[in-house]
């Protein structure tokens, strides 16, 4: 009969069996402690970590610029438009590229917004102004100040006031916008330019009729390109020539929708536009409604608005067909320098381009112009009495 060995007078003390494995590995010797884990498979998943540095309790990576750039629009979302948050990314992100490209030439020593010092802000300058050799020519001083600007905010954001104390020692000056005259087109420039869009649009080209469209509300009433996109039929009164811009520049930030009005001369341009738009959508079987756009994209029978990638590329191969060369943005200068040069006062040519300011109008728009000036100088002086010039000096020399 076997002996059963977990029976309790079994002797457990007792090893193995003369020969056995355990027996010749030494594993169950009486004086011996048990191995820790004995009996015990590993697991297959483990691996052994390959010694290096370890990370530190507040290491954000190899990129701890872009980490807390998630944190800070995090932190500020609710302040911003989605559209403003997306441009400050946008912007962010470019200096990190930069600032990563410093740092591999060996001209600053860390690329972490809470660690960033003078050095990292003076080259970052330097950069911006070409003077490293790595740009080919300087930034715009308006560039310049609204990319310091970016940098400023993100890095006070961490607790790092490292500029605002640049700026305060007198080390570092903040970029200045110089009042640049901006280009305009004259009256009769922008005549010809929407002719030869309405002949091109006339023989049936979408593209020509899309470029039309938008400039025609750009050059003749001061709208913006985006404000033109996303309107709808039902924004737009053609018999007073009127649009009801319900998507101005910093809606639901400070931008309140407004009445723009195409101005006389561009009254016919429109009756034109708007007889093509039916045209366009009777040829391609569709109901006019007010919740089509106003400038229409009909593609395969179905009606969208137009992209703005696409329109400016758009725009690119009609102005090469017709032998012009335009922008949209110029177009909305030329409608505020011709009401301007017409006789109408600056207030109201900044409330008719949807400005909160003048000086906006003022400073990157209009000019007066010094023929007009000097015009109004002579005026005066024609008006002015000249036998009034000695009265006026009896009376401010009379003792009374």
């Amino acid at each position: 009969m076997r002996e059963n060995v977990n029976s309790l007078d079994s002797d457990v003390t007792s090893g193995p069996e003369d020969g056995t494995t355990q027996d010749r590995k030494g594993y169950n010797e009486p004086g011996r402690e048990p191995r820790s884990g004995q009996g015990r498979r590993k697991s297959s998943t483990h691996r052994r970590r390959k010694p290096g540095r370890e990370r530190g309790p507040r290491s954000n990576g190899p990129y701890p610029f872009l980490t807390e750039l998630k944190v800070y629009l995090k932190d500020v979302e609710h302040a911003h438009a989605e559209s403003t948050l997306t441009d400050m990314a946008r912007k962010l992100r470019h200096i990190h590229d930069v600032l990563k490209e410093l740092k591999s030439k060996g001209l600053v020593q860390t690329t972490s917004p809470r660690k960033m010092g003078e050095q990292e802000i003076f080259a970052f300058v330097a950069w911006m102004n070409a003077k490293d050799g790595l740009r080919s020519r300087p930034l715009g001083e308006a560039t310049q100040k609204k990319t310091l600007h970016q940098l400023k905010s993100f890095l006070a954001h961490l607790d790092n006031g490292v500029i605002d104390r640049m700026l305060k020692k007198k080390q570092l000056r903040m970029p200045r916008e110089r009042n640049v005259p901006r280009e305009s087109f004259e009256a009769d420039e922008l005549a010809q330019i929407m002719t030869s869009l309405k002949e091109a649009a006339a023989k049936g080209s979408m593209n020509a009729f899309g470029v039309f469209g938008h400039a025609l509300f750009c050059g003749y009433a001061g709208t913006r390109l985006k404000e033109v996109r996303l309107a709808q039929r039902g924004d737009y009164l053609a018999k007073f020539y009127e649009l009801t811009v319900l998507h101005p520049k910093g809606e639901k930030s400070w931008g309140d929708p407004r009445i723009a009005q195409i101005c006389p001369p561009g009254r016919p341009f429109a009756d034109d536009f708007m007889a093509m738009r039916d045209r366009e959508l009777r040829k391609s079987d569709i109901l006019d409604s007010k919740a089509i756009p106003l400038v229409p994209r009909v593609i395969g029978g179905r009606v969208e608005r137009w992209p703005d990638s696409v329109l400016h590329n758009v725009k690119c191969e009609v102005e090469r067909d017709r032998m012009l060369q335009f922008d949209f943005r110029k177009l909305r200068r030329t409608y505020g320098q011709n009401a301007l040069d017409a006789g109408t006062p600056m207030d109201f040519v900044s409330g008719a381009l949807g400005h909160a300011h003048v000086a906006t109008t003022q400073r990157s728009y209009v000019r007066l112009k010094s023929s007009r000036v000097f015009a109004e100088i002579d005026r005066a002086y024609a008006n002015a009495s000249v036998n009034s010039i000695p009265v006026d000096c009896d009376k401010a020399r009379c003792s009374k």
